[in-house]
């Protein structure tokens, strides 16, 4: 995976150069960003490759160096493999009127997930 810089949005690209994976992160106030777009083909899945928790990681640092405190994601209530990920990363669900700002998301029984930056 090739480093790639970015204003929020990032891309993993094989030695081809073809898009692997992506990641971004929306900004919503000083210290609250949404996780957006975290998606990586299943043949690069897993961690013996590592192309999630990079980009994740990427994400998370950014965060961090921007003043974030808290991220915030919705994914659909199917995804159980995503939300392993995310629960293995310090993300806790949340309820909907636990959420500190408001975003629109795709109403499609979405679950949503918090993770304090402290």
């Amino acid at each position: 995976m090739k480093n790639v810089i970015s204003r929020g949005f990032w891309i993993a690209v094989d030695q081809k150069d073809r898009v692997i994976g992506s990641i971004g992160l929306m900004k919503k106030t000083n210290e609250v960003f949404i996780l957006k777009k975290f998606f990586v083909y299943s043949e690069y899945r897993g961690k013996e490759l590592g192309i999630g928790k990079a980009l994740f990681e990427i994400l998370i640092e950014f965060a961090k160096q921007q003043g974030g405190r808290t991220v915030l994601l919705d994914t659909p209530s199917t995804a159980d493999r995503s939300h392993q990920f995310y629960r293995k990363n310090g993300f806790k669900e949340i309820k909907k009127a636990e959420l500190p700002v408001t975003y629109k998301y795709p109403d499609r029984n979405s679950l949503l997930f918090r993770l304090d930056l402290s």
